[in-house]
């Protein structure tokens, strides 16, 4: 039963990183990240001091939520 439950997961993982690689290869995915790139590279240009506060609260909240309160 083990042996099965192991397979039946390494299978999906195998699924979930070949559509992965996919959609990374994916010209249009590329061509959306990269118009959403300018985009933001140009409000932040245009409202530097928004920017750099969204930048520092992204930032501590990324944190918190990586950092662990059970050590």
């Amino acid at each position: 039963m083990n042996e099965e439950i192991l397979q039946n997961i390494n299978h999906r993982i195998d699924e979930a990183l070949d559509y992965s690689r996919q959609m990374v290869e994916d010209d249009e995915v590329i061509e959306k990240v990269e118009q959403l790139k300018n985009k933001v590279e140009n409000y932040v240009r245009e409202h530097p001091i928004q920017g750099l506060a969204f930048g520092l609260v992204s930032g501590y909240l990324i944190g918190k939520l990586l950092s662990s309160e059970d050590h």
